[in-house]
């Protein structure tokens, strides 16, 4: 099982995926539904449910609340206040939990397969908790999370194999769309304001560790 290092995974705009178990078979959706759902579910047979309140969007998300201001920065320095703060204690707590995760390895390889997909699974959810609380709009919402459904399609097509020309086609297909997916928001305000803040704030972090 291949396993990244995620202590930087907060340098890159997540793609926002709720329920991470759940989406790798194909069944988190986000897009607008006649209930006004922006992010639900839909097993088979059953109703749809609501999930807006857990991704942290919709206009009747309780997280909306405790999504990041990019305009407060008290000292002026020009990196926002709040997704400083958050940024930082995201990648320290990514951090701690690598250290123990390494630290917790030995030569069981169950065990090892184990403690990896229970490190990767805390590391993806503090992420998630980070991107919820990124001002992006629901429209740029809605289409990471549709690039990042046919991301993990992709993935799963290339893991531990080689693809026949079938699947070499959906793979080359899926890529195709979430190029033009990446087009179509890629001059969003939202979008763009955030990159500008995270840019920053990678910036101020970087002197920071410099300078020690």
């Amino acid at each position: 099982m291949q396993v990244t290092s995620l202590s930087k995974t907060v340098r890159t705009i997540g793609l926002v995926t709720i329920l991470s178990t759940i989406a790798e078979l194909g069944l988190v959706k986000t897009a607008q539904a006649q209930d006004q759902s922006v992010c639900f579910i839909q097993l088979p047979g059953k109703a749809t449910t609501n999930l807006n309140k857990i991704c942290g969007v919709g206009s009747n998300s309780s997280n909306q609340s405790n999504i990041i201001n990019l305009d407060i920065d008290v000292d002026r320095d020009g990196v926002s206040d709040q997704l400083l703060a958050a940024t930082l204690q995201t990648q320290n707590f990514v951090e701690a939990e690598t250290k123990r995760w390494q630290a917790n390895r030995g030569s069981d390889a169950l065990a090892n397969q184990m403690a990896d997909e229970a490190y990767n699974a805390t590391a993806r959810n503090a992420n998630l908790q980070l991107e919820a609380r990124l001002p992006f709009s629901n429209q740029v919402k809605q289409t990471l999370g549709k690039m990042q459904t046919n991301d993990e399609i992709i993935q799963r097509r290339y893991d531990n194999r080689t693809l026949n020309p079938t699947e070499q086609q959906e793979v080359e297909r899926l890529i195709s769309i979430n190029r033009k997916l990446s087009e179509s928001i890629a001059q969003d305000p939202t979008l763009l304001k955030v990159n500008a803040a995270q840019s920053k704030v990678y910036a101020e972090i970087d002197r920071r560790r410099t300078t020690k």
